[in-house]
């Protein structure tokens, strides 16, 4: 039978060994102050690029109100 000292031992070891895996697997993006500091593999990361849209983000349906307020009044008419 194994010594309780040798399972204690082995358990830390299990835990240490996890917990550098974890933090070496999710990256040190943290909110320092309110800025959003980023990973230290941020030079690798993916681009992302959004492309520059209409300012007014609800257009279609301004056009078709505009559409049907023009077709109700060709109506009354």
């Amino acid at each position: 039978m194994k010594s309780k000292s040798y399972i204690r031992t082995l358990q830390l070891t299990a835990c240490g060994f996890c917990l550098a895996i974890g933090c070496f697997a999710t990256g040190c993006q943290i909110s320092v102050g309110g800025q959003l500091l980023p990973s230290a593999h941020y030079l690798h990361d993916d681009l992302q690029y959004f492309p520059p849209g209409a300012e007014f983000k609800l257009q279609n349906e301004a056009n078709a109100l505009e559409n049907y307020k023009a077709e109700q009044a060709l109506n009354e008419n």
